[in-house]
């Protein structure tokens, strides 16, 4: 090991941020929690930490020198829009989902369309990524998410809710063959299907808040989408505050060590084979190569990365992030405006600043990307 000197200088006050990937154990500030977490509320950051909701999310401290750039830039609104809908749901007992599109930039794999598609007992969320709005294409996204979804809970869907526009012969035929009651909601009535819009609502203004944070082109879009909907199934919900909603829908106690933030710059380990590398190098050449994230690939640790040169993506698990700085206001900036308006529970909001973050300038053009199957829906 080698020590070396830090030839950036820093304004005074800044903390120190490694320009390696931080142990698991080491805690972490608070911004970078926040763009960790898909740029979520720090109020709810702070009451995971505190009611211990999930393993590794270990905060240093709990305040923010000023707020997020990203988030005043990206989650202005006139006032969030909360539709009504059915509480105290089991499991699979009502599924919504609904599109966003088409987008006027196509994603890498040529998609156009977004489908979210929502539990409202776990309030846990599924996306699909489509390049037509075709019964064909929806139902074949909406079975990959019921034999996912069936598998992890071991319940069945009872309902599902949309609009008019699925009320057709096919939709018909599928639902009356899986037994799943299909309720509409009545035109031009949005609030009926709240579940959905809210989860449109939501992810779409994180994928401009990712975008803008970390320098990437619109045609990252299904990438930030993705990377939203992984993380927020690890948020607590407006509906159900105190519950993780992939632990609800899974039964199982989920961690969040491993998260970073989305296109980070980094630097993923080339693979080898009986000490060859898999590339065709040598032993001399270098084992690394520079990366971005692009987001998670299933397990804990597992990352989407895509090589600087080559635009080409792969899967690792041997990767060292460079996070980057936060996009901060000075500490007055806005002291009265929320930019959120989701706060868990007990948490005293005397006691916290609300302040917050983000990252690197990374100004890139995408070409040749490859989505996985994750993103590409194909």
């Amino acid at each position: 090991m080698y020590v070396v000197d830090e030839l950036i200088c820093d304004p005074p006050g800044t903390p120190d941020i490694p320009l390696t990937m931080t142990s698991l154990s080491m805690p972490v500030p608070l911004e970078q929690w926040h763009r960790r977490l898909t740029h979520c509320s720090p109020l709810t950051i702070l009451e995971m930490s505190k009611r211990n909701l999930v393993d590794g999310l270990v905060v240093l401290g709990n305040d923010l020198r000023g707020k997020c750039e990203d988030c005043i830039i990206n989650h202005h609104t006139r006032r969030p829009y909360d539709g009504k809908s059915e509480g105290n749901l089991d499991l699979l007992e009502l599924v919504s989902f609904n599109l966003w599109g088409p987008s006027r930039v196509q994603s890498a794999g040529g998609k156009i369309y977004f489908m979210p598609i929502i539990d409202g007992g776990t309030s846990f969320i599924y996306g699909a990524y489509l390049s037509n709005k075709s019964d064909l294409s929806t139902i074949a996204a909406f079975d990959m998410f019921q034999v996912d979804a069936e598998s992890l809970s071991g319940h069945t869907i009872r309902r599902v809710q949309t609009d008019r526009a699925y009320d057709t012969s096919t939709w018909r035929e599928y639902c009356l063959k899986h037994g799943i009651v299909h309720k509409f909601t009545t035109p031009y009535s949005l609030a009926q299907n709240g579940l959905a819009e809210r989860a449109i609502r939501t992810t779409m203004d994180d994928v401009c808040t990712l975008l803008r944070d970390s320098g990437l082109g619109h045609s990252y879009w299904a990438e930030a989408a993705s990377y939203s909907i992984d993380t927020h199934n690890l948020i607590p919900s407006h509906h159900h505050p105190m519950k993780i909603p992939l632990e609800s829908l899974t039964g199982k106690r989920q961690d969040v060590s491993h998260l970073r933030v989305f296109g980070a710059e980094c630097w993923a380990k080339i693979p080898t084979i009986h000490g060859a590398q898999v590339t065709g190098g040598s032993k001399l050449d270098p084992r690394a190569v520079e990366c971005r994230f692009l987001g998670y690939a299933g397990g804990c640790g597992n990352y989407r990365v895509q090589d600087i040169t080559s635009r080409q993506v792969y899967v690792s698990r041997d990767v060292i992030f460079e996070e980057g700085e936060p996009h901060c206001t000075s500490p007055s900036v806005g002291e009265n405006i929320p930019l959120f308006d989701v706060a868990l529970g007990t948490l005293d909001k005397s006691n916290v600043k609300e302040s917050h973050n983000q990252q690197t300038d990374q100004q890139t053009d995408q070409q040749n990307i490859t989505d996985s199957p994750a993103v590409s829906g194909d």
